[in-house]
């Protein structure tokens, strides 16, 4: 498997049997070894072997670090998380704020996740899911209106 610098490699993914379409990187040191774009579950067999090859387990993982939420680039994520608990998986405005000073730049999404499976708070997350729900409902009807009431203008 190619090696780009000490600790810095990528496996092709052989997606659907085909060379070079998708390829994850791979961050590695004695601290770990990150998975940049896991790929999709339908290659996890090709992620192992790549991994093997570069002389690394997929149970070393660590980290997966996604650089946004497509199947072709994070498809395979559920399916590790499944099979290695401990891992720990970082998306875009994670890895860039690490949540900020003082969880500022922590979305709705991930504080109603927290509330719910973190601290317990099922009930709480429920409530401020419905919320979150109405208020995108709301937005979106606001622009659906503004967008067809400019459409008549024209």
């Amino acid at each position: 498997m190619p090696v780009l610098a000490p600790g810095l490699g990528w496996v092709d993914l052989k997606f659907r049997g085909s060379p070079s379409v998708i390829a994850t990187a791979v961050v590695h040191d004695a601290g770990g070894v990150a998975l940049i774009d896991p790929g999709p579950a339908s290659c996890l067999e090709s992620l192992e072997l790549g991994l093997n090859g570069l002389g690394l387990r997929l149970a070393e993982v660590t980290h997966i670090l996604l650089t946004h939420v497509h199947l072709d680039h994070a498809g395979a994520t559920g399916t590790l998380v499944r099979r290695y608990p401990s891992l720990k998986v970082f998306d875009q405005m994670y890895i860039m704020t690490a949540g900020g000073p003082n969880f500022s730049t922590r979305s709705v999404l991930e504080y109603i996740y927290d509330e719910g499976f973190t601290n317990f708070r099922v009930g709480y997350a429920s409530a401020l899911s419905m919320l979150f729900f109405l208020v995108v409902l709301a937005v979106s009807a606001v622009w659906f209106m503004i967008v067809r009431s400019q459409e008549s203008v024209v």
